[in-house]
């Protein structure tokens, strides 16, 4: 398997003491090209060093049980670029997640989760307090492990649940774990993005009794498909055209007389007008250039239409500059309330879907990227940031006053009408 061709090979299984199959997951590492490899159960402590279960070509992040048994490791190619996010606080859930870049594609989130079989009810509790900060971050998410919760008992899975209410997607359904009295589906491979996921398969292996779960992930964004429209076109239509079209086809319409069936009436009409109209105005597919929006309307086309005459005559003089001003004003208030207008619509048809009307407001209400908090180590750097800080306040609010009553006073001198201006032009 080649990981620059078929996307990321990413492998997830208990290994039940890391320290002592080293040279085994080294072999199976090199032969089965994986790009990601999340194990469980390493049961590593901490005086067992990097070093000594350091793969050549990978970088590795682990977190340890405190006390014996669990723990668990991410390994990530090199040539990735990575770092480890989302500290466990020594739960009895042992968590690791990992941020992963390849290339200049979109960065995801890997983690890896051990749940041991006799945990309490408070560990499903922080799984699903952890998946909620793994969501909050705004990347596809990938995590894989062993949540010892059978997926196929509907009365004791205790983590679809929290799979429904956070809205992610369980990929794994054949069993895992499989033992002459048992088939149960423990390892679990979850992400916020399953059509991402291109595979997924269960193999054995020989490190412990649970199968090994392999996935590709595409981690290329996917092209969005053009846009096609099918609508008349009107280049060679007018009405005398069209009523010359209708005299040309009047024979069609000689059978109308000939029955007295009301439907057979209405298809003969139809027929009649239908290719008279055709003949002037035929239909034709477009591929629209950019993704379309549903709050445009044909009354906001002809404002934009006429805004764009404007600009082009605004050079010619100041009476078209300041026509083209108004009209620009005009335009934006009008773009602003179609929005408006279609997101009241939008969030009323989602009215009982709580998911959906989050997905609406998120899109609605533009994200800020977060920025990097600076910290100063000098105390003498750190008392004149605050005391600049504060001391520019009122300035900076006398200059926002300012410009606001400024801006007030110019608006009401323009004498901006919300009526169009008077001008003579044709759109093309």
């Amino acid at each position: 398997r080649c990981h620059r061709v078929t996307g990321v090979q990413t492998c997830a299984l208990p290994i039940w003491s890391l320290k002592v199959k080293m040279d085994r997951i080294k072999m199976m590492v090199k032969e089965d090209s994986i790009d990601i490899l999340c194990l469980t159960e390493t049961w590593l402590e901490s005086d067992v060093s990097n070093t000594f279960i350091q793969i050549e070509g990978f970088n590795v992040y682990r977190k340890d049980r405190e006390r014996k048994g669990g723990g668990t490791a991410i390994y990530v190619r090199e040539e990735y670029a990575s770092s480890q996010i989302m500290q466990n606080d020594g739960n009895e859930v042992d968590d690791l997640w990992v941020n992963i870049q390849v290339q200049k594609n979109r960065s995801f989130v890997v983690g890896s989760l051990y749940r041991p079989p006799k945990a309490s009810v408070q560990s499903i509790q922080y799984i699903e307090e952890r998946f909620r900060e793994a969501i909050s971050l705004r990347k596809t998410l990938y995590i894989l492990g062993d949540f010892n919760n059978d997926q196929s008992k509907l009365k004791s899975n205790k983590i679809k649940p929290v799979l429904d209410r956070l809205g992610l997607h369980q990929l794994i359904k054949s069993a895992t774990r499989i033992t002459p009295d048992s088939q149960t589906v423990l390892d679990l491979l979850i992400s916020n993005n399953p059509s991402s996921i291109v595979s997924t398969d269960v193999e054995p292996n020989s490190f412990s009794d649970h199968q090994e779960i392999n996935c590709t992930i595409n981690i290329k964004k996917e092209k969005k498909l053009p846009c096609k429209i099918t609508c008349r076109t009107k280049r060679n239509y007018s009405a005398i055209n069209f009523r010359a079209q209708l005299t040309a086809n009047v024979e069609m319409i000689k059978p109308i007389y000939l029955t007295d069936n009301v439907t057979k009436q209405a298809q003969i009409l139809t027929d009649y007008l239908l290719t008279s109209l055709n003949a002037v105005a035929p239909m034709e597919t477009k591929t629209l250039k950019g993704t379309p929006v549903k709050w445009m309307t044909e009354k906001l086309r002809r404002e934009i239409a006429l805004k764009k005459y404007l600009k082009s005559k605004a050079k010619r003089s100041i009476t078209w500059l300041q026509l083209f001003r108004i009209q620009n004003r005009r335009v934006k208030r009008e773009v602003k309330r179609a929005k408006i207008k279609q997101h009241h619509e939008e969030l009323e048809q989602c009215r009982n879907n709580h998911k959906e009307t989050w997905n609406v407001l998120k899109r609605i209400v533009p994200y800020k990227n977060k920025i990097t908090p600076h910290t100063y180590t000098n105390p003498l750097a750190t008392a004149e940031k605050f005391n600049n800080f504060f001391a520019g306040i009122g300035k900076h609010v006398f200059e926002e006053v300012t410009q606001e009553s400024h801006r007030g006073l110019h608006s009401d001198s323009c004498g901006d009408s919300d009526q169009a201006p008077n001008v003579k032009w044709k759109p093309k």
